[in-house]
């Protein structure tokens, strides 16, 4: 009798997995000086799911081409880890969000192949606010993000850094607590599109 294996793609591929690592400081302490010179960015509220009041677009003539094109190489030198014998990729969109007290992302997903969120500013108190909760120790959420498995149902919950990025499928579902004190986190979030 013959037989077939049928086996999802994510069995081999980077599918439900976040790759986790730091981008360097400097271009942080760079893309920070330039967000506090520009007045004029355009909020990027309607093509985003966050309930948060700041969220911009981040393009070349806002932030320059040559800090763009740093980021972007950043990028693409930790896609190299994940991604073998990437031809062309784009990033197709780049926005900071301003995540302030009582703000939050829903459950949602990106479009394009890969996404990630680069931390530029947390607070150590947001990162600490979960352990303020008095819930079981499996659901504190406050300022932490999420990520659901597509599957199965399983879930990571991660605390982020200052530094820190996440890199991950576009299509995985994830999303962003409120947390409740006067403070702000800073975040760069953008999807890129490999070619092949």
């Amino acid at each position: 009798m013959q037989f077939q294996i049928h086996e999802y793609n994510y069995l081999k591929n980077f599918d439900d997995r976040i790759y986790e690592s730091k981008i360097d400081s400097r271009h942080r302490i760079e893309l920070l000086d330039k967000l506090n010179e520009i007045d004029d960015l355009n909020l990027y509220n309607h093509e985003l799911a966050g309930d948060l009041e700041e969220e911009y677009e981040l393009t070349h003539e806002k932030i320059g081409t040559l800090l763009y094109s740093n980021i972007e190489n950043s990028i693409f030198q930790h896609l190299k880890n994940i991604v073998q014998n990437i031809s062309q990729f784009e990033l197709s969109s780049l926005w900071v969000n301003y995540q302030k007290k009582n703000e939050y992302n829903p459950a949602h997903l990106h479009s394009g192949t890969f996404s990630f969120v680069w931390y530029l500013d947390i607070p150590e108190e947001i990162r600490q606010e979960h352990n303020q909760q008095k819930s079981y120790k499996h659901t504190k959420t406050r300022g932490l993000i999420q990520f659901s498995a597509n599957h199965s149902n399983d879930f990571i919950v991660l605390n982020p850094k200052t530094d820190d990025l996440l890199l991950f499928r576009a299509h995985h579902i994830h999303q962003v607590y409120p947390f409740y004190s006067d403070n702000t986190r800073i975040s760069v979030s953008g999807n890129i599109i490999i070619k092949t």
